[in-house]
């Protein structure tokens, strides 16, 4: 009995082990679709910032979206300064 056990509970780690990997591979840089953020024209980029309930502000409008993604796909971890 300890054996099936303990048989049962190294399989049901082992899953949870392989479910937590799967997610962890999954890249943030794509959206639900698997397409690049950075590869969609400004106005597909805009409706997907929309869709999210991002607004842009007035004074943002001319602002490079693909290329803004472009930039923090090539570098996810980029601190932005808030002060300006």
């Amino acid at each position: 009995m300890k054996r099936l056990f303990a048989l049962v509970l190294s399989f049901c780690m082992a899953l949870s082990i392989g479910v937590c990997a799967a997610a962890a591979e999954t890249p943030l840089r794509e959206n639900e679709n698997g397409v690049l953020l950075s590869s969609l024209d400004y106005e597909e980029c805009r409706n997907f910032l929309l869709n999210q309930g991002v607004s842009i502000p007035e004074e943002l409008s001319g602002i490079d979206l693909p290329k803004l993604f472009a930039d923090l796909e090539s570098n996810p971890d980029i601190q932005v300064d808030s002060d300006g």
